[in-house]
């Protein structure tokens, strides 16, 4: 038994040092994964391996460092410890929906489902099933706004963070950004041009296939004339 519980151990060490390798893991070990699930970092994820037939995870999704994914429950030991009274508890279900983003930090527990379109906000503890298109955060996590206000205000924060990503690099390195350090807004300045479309490609995109986000930037158009605009614009 100790020689099993070792290997397994190390089998866990070498699947969290790749992504997909741990997603094919999962899977072995039950745990029913779409595709494009993206796990920030294997190694900070607590997955509960035992339980993994329990848990389902749908399409595009992203898990952030430091989640814990729970369906198991042994507190029914203080009940017995406390009563001479046994109340044991098995698996409880985890579902977790399609284009679904889970912040640092988080846990989710057994028995719950959270719907398409979600996103857990860091630290959250999800309690309760999470209802489609939501933002979710707290302990325990309550809906605090839909997905259409959250998209609302995104879009009126947008010019503040660029303004505070640009002001960030001033204020430490004494100069204006260079392009390179402000791609995460590439859709905003970049040229619709075959060199454009390479360094889109290029960039990392966490958790978003990079072939729609080619297509969306070839399909979209810029906010501001050049990248020497987009700067002067909001410094």
């Amino acid at each position: 038994m100790r020689v099993r519980n070792m290997l397994g151990k190390i089998k866990r060490v070498i699947f969290t040092c790749n992504r997909e390798k741990f997603v094919a893991y999962l899977k072995s070990l039950g745990a029913e994964i779409g595709e494009n699930v993206y796990f920030v970092n294997p190694r900070k994820t607590r997955f509960d391996y035992n339980r993994a037939p329990f848990i389902k995870i749908g399409n595009e999704v992203v898990i952030c460092s430091g989640v814990s994914i729970i369906a198991h429950d042994y507190s029914w030991t203080v009940l017995m410890k406390a009563y001479d009274e046994v109340y044991p508890t098995g698996g409880g279900q985890i579902i977790i929906g399609n284009n679904v983003f889970i912040g640092e930090n988080s846990t989710i527990l057994r028995n719950v489902s959270i719907g398409d379109n979600v996103i857990i906000a860091a630290n959250a503890v999800v309690t309760k099933n999470c209802e489609n298109n939501s933002v979710y955060a707290g302990v325990p996590a309550k809906k605090i706004m839909s997905l259409d206000e959250y998209r609302e205000k995104m879009k009126e924060s947008l010019k503040d963070e660029i303004h505070n990503n640009i002001q960030s690099i001033m204020n430490r390195k004494k100069r204006l950004p260079k392009q390179e350090e402000m791609m995460n807004f590439s859709f905003l300045f970049l040229p619709r041009n075959e060199e454009s479309i390479q360094l889109v490609s290029k960039q990392s995109w966490i958790g978003c296939d990079k072939s729609k986000m080619v297509s969306l930037f070839k399909t979209s158009t810029p906010l501001y004339s050049s990248f020497e605009d987009f700067v002067e614009n909001n410094k």
